[in-house]
Order: C-alpha cells, then structure tokens, then sequence
C-alpha cells in the first residue's frame, strides 16, 4: 500500500528491487473517487533509470491519492491506450518489447 487514506507510506517494501530504482505501476483513487494509473519507465539506456518504491509513494501523493496500491513493475510496467479504434503503447517498457503478461488492469469510461 502506497498511500492509505491520504497518508503516504514512507515505510515501503525493500524486498523484491523495492530499494533500487525500477520501472514502477500503480493505481490510485482520489478522494472524490477517481481512479488512475501511473507506470513508470526505468532501466533505460540514456533516460529513465526509473524510481525507488518510497518515491512512488511520494508521486502517488502528489497526484492526489487517498489510495494507491503498488501493482507489479519492472518490464511487464506497460501503459497501453485506446482510441479511435486502435491500441497505442504509451511508454517504453524496460525489457524493450511488449513483455507476454497473463493480466492487465483497465480503466473505462462509464
């Protein structure tokens, strides 16, 4: 848990790359009750080296949420949009190809 109604953990995971910079997703909720997605590039030869799992608390506080929960990271991080009939990936994920993941996460407009 990144943030847990409004406070932002400043005691994250350091198992599993939590205390090394990595590509990073999460989702948050608003107070309001909007929801959002947040991936993070790392890894990147030349760009992004990505961002520990405190700072990703720290965004997701930022950004304004009342919740947010840490999903998984590294190269299965992948932002992907419809529009207009079609799928545009919308970051570069770190193994440098779309990596084959069995879920996904998805927001609608209702």
């Amino acid at each position: 848990i990144l943030v847990d109604d409004g406070v932002v953990n400043t005691k994250c995971h350091t198992d599993n790359s939590g205390d090394a910079k990595a590509p990073r997703t999460f989702i948050g909720f608003k107070e309001d009750g909007t929801g959002f997605l947040c991936v993070v590039d790392g890894r990147m030869a030349g760009g992004s080296y990505g961002i520990w799992v405190e700072q990703e608390a720290q965004l997701a506080g930022v950004l304004g949420a009342q919740f947010a929960l840490e999903l998984d990271g590294g190269g299965s991080s992948t932002m992907i949009t419809f529009k207009n009939g079609s799928y545009q990936t919308k970051n570069t994920p770190s193994d440098g190809a779309l990596r084959s993941v069995f879920n996904s996460l998805g927001l609608g407009k209702k």
